[in-house]
């Protein structure tokens, strides 16, 4: 499980690539409403996986992208 490094603007070893990877896992763990896995659904959402709804799904933060952008 992690995430998953789209793109970048410059050629970047993958070495590189998996530690951007981690610093957007990072950022994706410390969110309250992190779900490591379908089983997390209870304990986030308060339901069974099976009883999900959109509105539930709506009431939590998603952050479908991380943009990391380097210190100069």
């Amino acid at each position: 499980m992690g995430s998953t490094p789209l793109g970048c603007s410059r050629d970047i070893s993958v070495e590189e690539g998996l530690k951007i990877a981690n610093i957007a896992e990072d950022y994706q763990r410390s969110l309250e409403t992190a779900m490591a896995t379908i089983h997390s659904v209870k304990s986030v959402l308060g339901t069974d996986e099976g009883e999900v709804t959109v509105e539930a799904l709506d009431s939590i933060t998603h952050t479908p992208a991380v943009i990391i952008r380097e210190k100069k």
